[in-house]
């Protein structure tokens, strides 16, 4: 069943995210286009990344959005949503100038990108729980984890899997 708070989060999530493409769209600069080279920037990543790289790296940041978000009261949560939108901009915006297609960055990221994105996006409303955490601490007075269960893990999870598994035979 999707709440209005989900929604709510989600909605937020969203934004965060935007907001981080956002500025990455108005910030982007090359300094010395000279120097920029396929050769010099690891752009797609190491050929030696595995499943188990790939995953481990998904599975902090998931980890950082939901429990770091949660005890910070979502503000670790909304960071780390915007510095994701900004990096994956960045990155996208300098392939474009290695003149990298947009088939081939579209190809890299279709396949895994969205399973990705929706678990953060799963993760980020555990983490923009921990608001409704602390507003408990200061308005009742009582500590409790709302919210908060091993099955809301436990779908983020596996799509980070899924998508892991995607992105290492890409």
């Amino acid at each position: 069943m999707i709440t209005k708070r989900f929604t709510w989060q989600l909605v937020l999530s969203l934004l965060v995210l935007s907001l981080g493409t956002l500025y990455s769209f108005m910030s982007f600069k090359v300094i010395n286009s000279t120097s920029f080279s396929i050769d010099n920037l690891d752009l797609i990543g190491s050929e030696h990344e595995n499943f188990y790289s790939i995953f481990c790296n998904n599975l902090t940041v998931g980890a950082l959005l939901a429990i770091g978000g949660y005890l910070s009261g979502g503000l670790l949560t909304v960071i780390i949503l915007f510095w994701n939108g900004f990096l994956l901009t960045e990155i996208i915006q300098s392939a474009l100038l290695l003149d990298i297609s947009g088939s081939d960055i579209a190809y890299s990221l279709m396949l895994h990108g969205p399973l990705e994105i929706f678990a953060f996006l799963l993760f980020a409303k555990i983490g923009l729980e921990g608001w409704q955490f602390y507003k408990g601490i200061l308005r009742e007075q009582t500590i409790a984890f709302k919210n908060v269960t091993l099955r809301g893990f436990l779908w983020p999870v596996t799509l980070l899997v899924l998508a892991a598994l995607i992105e290492s035979n890409l």
